[in-house]
């Protein structure tokens, strides 16, 4: 009799897990969408999503909500930053260290003042960006005293806000000296200060611009940029059974 209870409960379904032990089993991570696209070193993560979503044809809200992962939100917020990067990273067959590199926002900023956030991005060098096969202008959180693309001699500045902005600087050697001279002062001065100087600079000259000091030949010497190939399109079916398999599409 006493033997037939050991071998009973032996044979019973073993007793659940404890409850701070049950949330320690991360979920599989996704799988890779059947395209990829490569991201841009300062872009702003949504957009870059916005990109992934476009090149398999999907809505951004479908691939955002197949990335998210509600158990995340017992993650410190740190942990849960990595989180979606190795989520992100995955789906987009990237290596995590390119992910990593994107921009990515704390959400009560944006929440706070959306117009001021959108103020905050401008396209990256558009033939940085053209060299891996990207056309479409891509919005990046660049510092303020980036102004000018030095290898392309593009001026990407805060009023750059289209490829269409971004003068050709090689006419004007001094822009390019004094963006030369700007890296040169983060080397010797903190980040904080460099910035403030230059913002500073930059109010007085938009101020003096205001006021008439513009040389008429300056004008001249600035040509627009040359219209870039449009975007090519690619079907949306191979990401359907992407969707499937991270149960977040319909059967």
């Amino acid at each position: 009799m006493l033997s037939g209870t050991f071998r009973s409960s032996a044979t019973s379904a073993p007793l659940p897990a404890p409850a701070h032990r049950r949330h320690d089993r991360q979920p599989d991570p996704p799988r890779p969408l059947p395209r990829t696209v490569i991201p841009v070193c300062g872009q702003y993560y949504l957009d870059y999503i916005s990109r992934l979503a476009d090149a398999n044809h999907l809505e951004l809200l479908e691939l955002t909500e197949a990335l998210d992962d509600p158990a995340a939100v017992i993650l410190d917020p740190g942990r849960r930053r990595q989180h979606q990067q190795e989520r992100l990273a995955a789906a987009a067959g990237q290596p995590l260290a390119r992910i990593a590199r994107l921009y990515w926002d704390d959400a009560g900023l944006y929440l706070r003042d959306p117009d001021g956030f959108r103020q905050l991005l401008r396209p990256a060098c558009r033939r940085c960006t053209a060299r891996r096969g990207i056309t479409a202008p891509i919005a990046c959180r660049l510092p303020p005293h980036q102004t000018v693309c030095r290898r392309h001699r593009l001026w990407t500045g805060l009023a750059a806000r289209t490829h269409a902005a971004q003068l050709d600087i090689g006419p004007l050697p001094e822009i390019l000296q004094a963006q030369r001279r700007h890296d040169a002062q983060l080397h010797h001065h903190p980040w904080q200060d460099v910035e403030t100087t230059i913002s500073a600079a930059t109010q007085a000259i938009y101020q003096a611009l205001r006021g008439g000091t513009w040389i008429p030949s300056q004008r001249q010497r600035l040509l627009p940029s040359e219209v870039l190939p449009p975007k090519l399109s690619h079907p949306r079916s191979a990401a359907c059974p992407w969707l499937r398999s991270n149960g977040k599409g319909q059967s």
